[in-house]
Order: C-alpha cells, then structure tokens, then sequence
C-alpha cells in the first residue's frame, strides 16, 4: 500500500497539466481513485485506478513521453494488485511494464530512480513469491543504482531508496546468512527513519521495517537491546497507524512476533499474552483468500503452541495445529515459505505427539519435517534448524520403537546440524543439546561409554552458550545433570552424582512457579536424591524425593498420557517402594503398587516402557506376598512378570530385549531412553514464521521454531 503512493510517478500536478491536455482527465481520475484506494484497501478502487492507466497507456502512441509515465504507474498497480490476490500474472505483467518504463527514459532524466526502484522492488517481489535468487540480485541492483542517483539526502525520495534497499538486503540475509548484508540493512533503514519526518504517511512502515531488521539482528546476535529497540519501533509504528488503514495487519502480526522473541528469551508470560492478542488481531483482519493470510495464521500457530508448552493447556496446542493447517493449505505448492509452515506443522504434532502419545501425530510429524529438510538447499539458513527438527522427531520414533536405525538416523542429522549452524548462532545451543541427548540414547541401549562422554561435553558447550537468565538455560542444567547421573551409574563416581543434583536444583530454582516443565524438573530432582539415598542411606534424600515426585504427579493433567503421566507414576511408586524397604511400612507398599498400576494403564498399548512397568509391578506384588501371604498377589506378580518377558523379547522391531531393571527412580522422568523425555521441554524446535524478514523462535522443548519473517511495506 505504501509503495503504491510513494512510487506513483506524476511528474506534474494537477494544476501543471494545460488544460487542453488530452489525458488531464486520466490523471485527475487517476489521483483520485488512487488516493481512495490507498485509504480504504478497497480492490475495486484499484481496478478502476488500473482500468484508467490501461485506456491512457493505450491511448499514448509509441514515442510520446508520457508512455513511460503510464508504464511505470501500471506496473505499480498491478503490483498492488498483486499483493492483495497474490497473482502471479499481475506480477509478471508489473515487471514487463516496469521493463519498459527504464527502456524508454534516460539515465539523466529526473525520473529515472524512481523507476529503477520500482523494477527493484518488482523483482524483489518475485524473489519472496519464487525463491530465484537472481530476482533479488537485480533488485539490489537497480534499488542501489536509484540511491546511488539521488545523493542528496534531502531529497524526499532518497528516505524511500533507502528503505527498500534495505529490505532487499535483509531479504538476502535471510536467504545466505551474510552478516554484512543484515548490518548494511539496518544502517538504511535507519537513514530512512531519520530522514522521515513523524507526521509522514510512510513513518509506520519505515519504523516497522528498521523493528525487523534490529529483531533479525537479535535472532543472529542474541542482543537483547536490539530485540528491545525493535519493540519499541514497532509498537510507534502502531500508535501512528490508523485504525483502519490496510496496512494495521503488517505492524500488528510483527509487533505480536518481536514480543514473541522477548518471550522466548525471558520467559515474561505478559509478551506472549501480548503477542497473541496482536497476531489474533492480525488474523481477524485478513480475508481468507489474501495472499499473507497463511503468514499470519503462522504466527498465531506458534504464539498458542508457546503458550501450551508454558501452561500445558493443550486447547491451545490444538488451535496452534489447526492454524498451522489451515496455512499450509492455504500456501500455494511452489510457494518458498511453504517449506516453513510445513516444518512448523510438524513440530505442532509432535507436541501432540508428546502429550497424548498418538503415533500418527508423530509420523505425520516426520513426514512434513522430512519434506521441508529435502527442499531446503543446504547453504540455505534454516537448513541446520530442519535438520535438528527431524532429527529430534526420529529420535523420539525410536523411543516408540527400540529400532536403532531409527536413533543412528537421529544421530546423523544432529551431527550434519552441529555442523551447519554457525558457532555465534543463538540456536546452536539446542542443536548440542540434540546431539548430546541422542548420543546418550545410544549408549542408554549399546553401552559404549565415548558417547555418554561426548554427550557430557556437548552437554557442557551447550550451557556455556547459553546465558545464565536465558529460559533455556534451566533445561540445559537438567540435561546436564542426567548426562552426569547417568554416568554415574556407570562408573559410581558420586561427584557426578553430587554434580547432577546441583545442577538439577538450579534448573527447578530456575523454573517459573507457572510453569509447566517445573514438574518434570522436580521429578527428575526426585530421582537422583533417590539414586543418592541408595549410595548414602540418607533417609531425607528419600524423603525430598517422594515430597518432588508426588507434586509431580499432582502437577500432571490427567489426559498427558504419553509424555510424562506414567513415568512419574512409576517413579512414585519406586521412591515408596524404597521406603517400604526401609521401614517395612505396608502403606508405602500398597500406595507404590497403586501408583505403578496406574502407570501401566496409562501407558498406550505396545509401548516398549509396558515390559518395564509390568517387572516392577510383580517384583512389588511378590513384596506384598511375602509381607502377607496373600496368595492372589502372587499369582498376579507370577502374571505381570511372564507378560514382561514377553513384551521384552517382542516389544521392539528389530528384536533387541528391553532392559527390564528397575532402576529405583534413575529413569530422570522418561524411564526409557530419550523419546518421550525430549517431548518435555522448551525451546528446542526451531519454528518458522513466514513472510519476509524471519523471527525464529523457540516452540516445544528442542524444536527450532522457524518464525514468520516479518512482512515489511515496500515502495
């Protein structure tokens, strides 16, 4: 809509046009339908405003001078139209006209930059809607050589080079990671704002702009005080748009993403309630059929999918799949942002996945994951995050189905991750983690005692990048800690066992009381203070770690099946039994038999954890037998253990037992590997919002979020 008006190149006014002038009443027309258009959005507007240039660009013979004007200002507007029905054709028909208009004037002539510009930001158009990186490389061109040919910087025109050259510079940042060109963007975004007085029609838009490119300069930096000076232009932007200009929806979708940002950096609930009020907003503003509409349910998506990992409403995780739906729908196949929304979407259902253990959640998941990854060019940004994406989604399939394809798999894309990601990348944190966690897995199942040691040191890597009141920062602790735990139980060094308690204590210290991984921390907590108590004899340990893990329990909703209910309930049920063992108390029995039957109930139908939860609960009704006598409790643990024999030599595909030791609560949470464990967690996908000008997030524990790059207004 700004480029509309700022672009529309009457070189007289209306008073300078003679009266005996053959197109006076064309141009008059024209500005007035123009100026209705760009205060209403109104399509039929610009249909006129199109119908009157065509009849005047007809009507100009070849030769006359003004044939340039008429083919300058059509392929504006049609570009304008372009933008509100998405057409392809419209858009190319911009570019021939536009063509045309450079062809025809000279390089001396006045009017030549603004011409130069509009073919530049033609082209750029075409890049966002194709992906053809020439596109956007002719556009810098012809967008420099306009800035090049208005030095002065009084010029009212030179604010508006200025801003689309740094559009288009950061458009090529977000396609090749050069830094330069992200500085350099922000270094004429902030040229143009300076040069734009606060009454001017075009303040919002410049002001949204420099907010992108400083947000893009945090996502790469970790500079807090650029996310903050973002917010700040953009909330600005918005007070000085009108209410009911079209261009309120850009200002409001990014506004909510930067806030959104903030949110994933330090954990203030009130940006995230911010940010999906302005994208909801955002949302309601946008017809269904306009070409930014799946951008903008993007965004809402991944608002409401950080919102469920935070409250555990899990409402907000079906609205967040449903909106990620629709957009991926509604996305045109060619589309280059379709790769972003379908990555989204699968870290959407393996949330899901996480919470109500349904498998074709997580295979859907890896399937949209693998799509996005095989469409991804590998010197493209986001392709370590989609590698890390689907590596996280396999490693969780083997923690359904004990293949160990499945985890070298996961393996294999973490490592290509780590490699891709650049060292000063804010997101290579969770790819270490990543790798760390699969490589724990790996020796969870083989042994091998390199990868739990190299686990440790990702591990490690891992928090040192990662600062200290950075939300991530307590998960990493926890990692950290299990890594150290498990270690431990190879080695029995209790200064790993000590190390793994502390830093699980920093990680629960760490955790708001809002919050919904504070529970899986403190379970976690529970069982190496268990682990402890059976090195030590300390009875508080035990003591501490049944008060963790019944809040624990308390703290899980009743419908989160898959993800954490039944290891919780397990591991209630060991730190009592261990109490029983110690004081002979019958109560602490039958309470941990109750809690590892409810385990097994809620534990899916063919999960490979039911064998482990089949062994405790006989070795703990064969206690009861003994303290009792009863003979049915016998005869139940006689059953529960042939039934975990079973299930061990046929509970996986490829055929590897199950290791049935009841580890007293040393299963931090998920009793199995990794799977269900990394479903826990935050700030580990990297979801994606589309539009120009991207934000990545952090969505659910370990996705990198690939967030909307924000759209901007281009002239």
């Amino acid at each position: 809509m700004a480029g509309l008006k700022a672009a529309i190149d009457i070189t007289r006014s209306q008073e300078e046009i003679p009266e005996d002038y053959h197109h006076r009443a064309d141009r008059c027309s024209w500005c007035d339908l123009n100026g209705r258009y760009e205060e209403t959005g109104n399509l039929q507007d610009l249909e006129a405003v199109i119908n009157h240039v065509e009849k005047a660009l007809e009507e100009t013979p070849e030769g006359h001078p003004d044939r340039a004007v008429w083919l300058h200002n059509l392929g504006i507007a049609l570009r304008s139209r372009y933008k509100g029905t998405g057409s392809l054709q419209d858009l190319e028909a911009a570019i021939n006209h536009a063509e045309a208009a450079v062809k025809e004037i000279p390089e001396n002539h006045p009017d030549c930059a603004s011409r130069l510009n509009s073919l530049g930001m033609h082209l750029s158009s075409r890049y966002e809607r194709t992906g053809n990186l020439q596109d956007l490389e002719a556009a810098i061109n012809y967008v420099e050589t306009a800035v090049d040919a208005t030095p002065d910087l009084g010029d009212p025109d030179q604010a508006q080079w200025l801003h689309n050259l740094g559009i288009c510079l950061s458009s090529r940042y977000e396609r090749t990671g050069d830094f330069q060109d992200l500085e350099a963007a922000i270094d004429h975004a902030e040229a143009a704002v300076k040069e734009t007085p606060e009454d001017h029609p075009y303040c919002a838009s410049r002001l949204n702009s420099l907010g992108i490119h400083l947000s893009s300069r945090y996502e790469r930096t970790g500079d807090l005080h650029s996310l903050e000076a973002a917010i700040n232009y953009a909330e600005i932007a918005v007070e000085a748009i009108q209410e009911d200009h079209p261009g309120r929806t850009i200002l409001l979708n990014n506004l909510g993403n930067h806030l959104s940002r903030r949110y994933g950096r330090t954990g203030n609930l009130q940006d995230l309630e911010a940010a999906i009020n302005y994208a909801g907003a955002a949302v309601k503003l946008t017809p269904e059929d306009h070409p930014d509409c799946a951008s903008r349910l993007n965004s809402l998506g991944i608002h409401l999918s950080s919102r469920y990992e935070r409250t555990g409403n899990l409402q907000d995780l079906e609205a967040a799949i449903n909106y990620a739906e629709i957009a991926v729908e509604a996305i045109q196949e060619d589309h280059p942002d379709r790769t972003t929304l379908l990555n989204n979407l699968g870290n959407h259902l393996s949330r899901r996945y996480g919470r109500t253990g349904n498998l074709q959640d997580l295979e859907a998941a890896i399937n949209h994951l693998e799509i996005a990854e095989k469409a991804t060019p590998k010197n493209h940004p986001a392709y370590a995050e989609r590698l890390h994406n689907l590596g996280r989604c396999l490693a969780k399939k083997y923690g359904v189905t004990g293949d160990l394809q499945h985890l070298e798999t996961a393996i294999n894309y973490a490592e290509a991750a780590v490699v891709a990601i650049p060292e000063d990348h804010p997101g290579r944190a969770l790819c270490l983690e990543n790798i760390a966690d699969c490589l724990r897995s790996r020796h969870l199942r083989i042994g091998n005692l390199e990868d739990l040691e190299a686990a440790i040191k990702y591990v490690e890597a891992a928090v040192e990048a990662t600062p200290e009141d950075h939300p991530n920062q307590a998960e990493l602790l926890r990692d950290l800690g299990n890594n150290l735990s498990s270690r431990y139980v190879c080695i029995g060094n209790l200064q790993d066992l000590e190390a793994a308690i502390n830093y699980t204590e920093k990680a629960v210290a760490a955790t708001p009381e809002d919050d919904s991984l504070r529970e899986a921390r403190l379970n976690t907590l529970g069982c190496h203070l268990s682990t402890r108590y059976r090195r030590t004899g300390n009875l508080l340990d035990l003591e501490t770690a049944i008060n963790h893990a019944e809040t624990a329990v308390k703290a899980t909703p009743e419908s989160h099946l898959n993800g954490a209910c039944p290891e919780r309930l397990s591991n209630l049920g060991s730190h009592l039994s261990s109490r029983y063992y110690r004081s002979g108390n019958l109560h602490d029995l039958d309470a941990a038999i109750k809690y590892v039957e409810a385990a097994v109930e809620a534990c899916p139908q063919g999960d490979p954890d039911q064998a482990r939860l089949f062994h405790m609960l006989g070795e703990y009704l064969e206690s009861r037998y003994k303290h009792t006598g009863s003979f049915d409790n016998l005869e139940a643990a006689i059953n529960y253990a042939e039934t975990a024999v079973v299930r061990m030599w046929g509970g996986t595909e490829c055929g590897t037992p199950i290791d049935l030791r009841v580890r007293g609560g040393t299963e931090e949470e998920v009793g199995r590997d990794m799977g269900r464990q990394r479903v826990l967690r935050r700030g580990h996908e990297i979801s994606e919002e589309t539009g120009r000008a991207g934000q990545r997030g952090e969505g659910d524990g370990g996705a990198l979020v690939e967030r909307p790059r924000s759209r901007t207004e281009t002239g």
